[in-house]
Parts: C-alpha cells; structure tokens; sequence
C-alpha cells in the first residue's frame, strides 16, 4: 500500500505530518511527491534554492531520501498516471483538480478541515489497509504519539 504526500503546504502541517508517520508505523510505505526541483535543479527556484528545510522535516518524520520524488514544477498527473498509489495528499487546487481529472488515485485536499478522516475513509475501503491497521495497532505502545493523535483525529 503506497500513500503519496505533497510536501509545502501539505507535509508542512503538522497534523498531516502525524498522520504520514502513523501511517508509516502501520506499515504503509509512505513518499513525497513535491512539485519542488530536485537537488541538481534546486537553485532555479529562487525563493528556496535548497531543498534543506524539507529534509530536515522529512527526516525528523522517517521518510527516507530515496522516497521523495521531485516533480521539477511538472504537474503531478503526469507522476501518478499508471502508478499503484493508493492515496495522494496535496493542498494545491491545480494539482488536484489535475489529478483528479487524470488518475485513478483518489486525491484529498489538505486543506480540508476533516482531511485525516477522508484519508483514512478512503485507505479503510482497502483489505490492505484493514489488516495492516487492525495488526500493527494491537502491537503499537498506546503510549505512541501517532496513535493517540490520529485516533483523536478519525472515526473508525
């Protein structure tokens, strides 16, 4: 199962970096899909000419780098056509109008108040996830921080 994030304005959130990591505990292989340019292309955009503040949330969360595909302002259809992602998070209305209209991958604005719950109503639809949520949260520490705040967050 392969949930796919969009990185400023999306993975910038807190709740939804919560959200990345608990699916990622749960065995959900996460990435980030950033229209940003990539570390050889990084200094055409000149309002962030590194890619160093998203390492540093990235890695703070456990996305490795191998996991975060650069887009180098290509809109993110052209990434997910014919792709086995089961879910893209983005807050950008363009992006995801694009999307949508493009892909069969289900699409949620970030932006959404209640963004978590239709993320998690879409990945719950899925026998994958299912059991992938209904094993690792018996084994996970109650005392675990995704766990308490995304479960404050949906309803199962």
């Amino acid at each position: 199962m392969i949930v796919t994030f969009d990185y400023d304005g999306t993975l910038t959130q807190e709740k939804v970096q919560v959200f990345a990591k608990f699916l990622m505990d749960i065995g959900v292989d996460v990435y980030v899909l950033t229209y940003r340019y990539n570390d050889l292309h990084a200094h055409k955009w000149k309002q962030n000419p590194t890619n160093e503040d998203m390492y540093k949330v990235t890695d703070a969360i456990g996305i490795p780098r191998h996991k975060i595909m650069f887009t180098n302002f290509t809109d993110k259809h052209h990434f997910l056509k014919d792709t086995f992602v089961n879910l893209h998070i983005d807050d950008c209305p363009w992006q995801i109008s694009t999307c949508r209209a493009s892909v069969l991958t289900p699409i949620v604005d970030a932006l959404q108040k209640d963004c978590i719950q239709q993320c998690f109503d879409i990945l719950r639809e899925d026998p994958k996830f299912f059991e992938l949520y209904e094993t690792r949260m018996n084994n996970l520490s109650k005392d675990n921080e995704a766990y308490d705040v995304v479960n404050s967050m949906i309803q199962y």
